[in-house]
């Protein structure tokens, strides 16, 4: 069990920091977001895409988790995310905690019941190299278009990327966003439907590629469209797969969160580095 939470962290630690997506459907359409005639320019598309995005302030959502590489692996969960300031990621096997991550706009924090250690850095580790705020990553979880660097799901209006329609298949449409990192690569594949079904990112210079696919999903009028799960495959050196299946049918919506990180007593801390190594060799 010791080295299976150990990739279970790290892995969702990765999706946190890396990329969102969905695959399956686990909700229904309680609203049909509207539906553009043929003759629709792609502006139209984005914009009705956009539209789509409905606000909240913050969310409880139980998660199932599950790695398919390095090794099969699988635990329960529970998200709490206050939009801009926290997401906090409980995981349980056996009905027991078995590890947390925890991010805020200033510090990243993960703890790991087997080996009694814990990571606390700072986010800039992080956003120094790639301007990932809180509001992306919730955004990339939840499975909506961002700008890095934006805090508004679907980024800063149309102008900020480049649409253009798909050479390799005729029902997608392409949103590359203009300002793109000096470190990394990214963009977005979007149906005609006005839903996302493919994010990449390329880390420039390497061969890490983080490719995250988009399948069906479910609306919510209240706060608009939601990926019914995330799955995410890098490849690279260090290969991983991972997916949180939502369970969006038992979330509480803006009902105000009370969750905070306590140094956990009895553990020792390590460094990121130190902790990425540990959960990769052990």
């Amino acid at each position: 069990m010791k080295r299976s939470s150990h990739l279970i962290l790290i892995a969702i630690l990765l999706t946190a920091v890396a990329a969102g997506c969905r695959s399956s459907r686990e909700a229904t359409r309680t609203e049909a977001p509207s539906v553009l005639p043929e003759s629709a320019s792609l502006r139209q598309h984005y914009e009705n895409l956009v539209k789509s995005y409905g606000e909240w302030t913050d969310v409880n959502v139980p998660v199932s988790i599950a790695i398919s590489s390095p090794q099969n692996v699988s635990v329960s969960g529970r998200v709490s995310m206050v939009r801009g300031k926290l997401i906090d990621i409980s995981m349980r096997m056996f009905g027991f905690e078995v590890g947390r991550i925890y991010i805020t706009p200033d510090s990243m924090y993960m703890k790991m019941k087997p080996g009694k250690t814990y990571m606390a850095e700072p986010y800039s580790i992080v956003s120094s190299h790639v301007p990932l705020s809180i509001e992306n990553v919730q955004d990339m979880l939840i499975g909506r278009m961002f700008m890095l660097g934006d805090n508004k799901p679907g980024g800063a209006g149309y102008g900020s990327f480049d649409v253009e329609s798909s050479g390799g298949k005729s029902d997608e449409w392409l949103a590359i966003p203009k300002k793109q990192p000096s470190k990394a690569h990214y963009g977005f594949a979007v149906g005609y439907d006005d839903i996302v079904r493919t994010l990449m990112i390329a880390v420039t210079g390497t061969d890490v590629v983080c490719t995250a696919k988009y399948g069906d999903c479910g609306y919510w009028a209240t706060v608009g469209e939601l990926a019914s799960s995330v799955d995410v495959n890098v490849t690279g050196k260090n290969r991983v797969q991972v997916s949180l299946q939502w369970k969006w049918a038992s979330a509480k919506w803006n009902e105000g969160v009370d969750t905070r990180w306590t140094e956990p007593s009895g553990y020792r801390r390590v460094k990121v580095a130190d902790m990425l190594k540990k959960g990769i060799s052990e």
